[in-house]
């Protein structure tokens, strides 16, 4: 199962609850692990969360700083093999981690169909 979360949708309790609700991998599938929001970066991600945080640069979209832009992910069978280490699908699922709202125009919504064409992940938006 794959789900995803904006990170400008709430706060961080909030992924805390879905992360513990799910036990998921938190996987950050931005290009560049940085936020206006201090919680968000990958730093603090990875002292709250420890082994339960990855980020994927494999996932990010290397168009991110180009509005308008088409999305194209920087290496997404590289992100599907780190996965696939991680034993997403097998062991637990992954919450796909990314700041916009809304998942429709967002490249994790990119992300998650390529994960549902690749495995056959169901995917879920929160």
């Amino acid at each position: 199962m794959i789900y995803t979360w904006g990170y400008l949708t709430g706060t961080l309790d909030t992924l805390q609850r879905h992360q513990e609700a799910r036990r998921a991998l938190i996987v950050d599938v931005r290009y560049k692990p940085f936020s206006r929001a201090p919680a968000f970066r990958r730093g603090p991600l990875a002292l709250v969360f420890g082994s339960d945080y990855l980020w994927v640069r494999a996932f990010g979209n290397r168009n991110y700083k180009t509005p308008g832009a088409p999305i194209e992910l920087a290496d997404p069978a590289a992100g599907l093999e780190l996965l696939d280490q991680a034993g997403v699908g097998l062991e637990r699922p992954a919450l796909l981690l990314c700041a916009c709202r809304e998942a429709s125009p967002c490249h994790r919504a990119t992300v998650a169909r390529f994960l549902h064409r690749a495995r056959g992940w169901s995917v879920a938006h929160l």
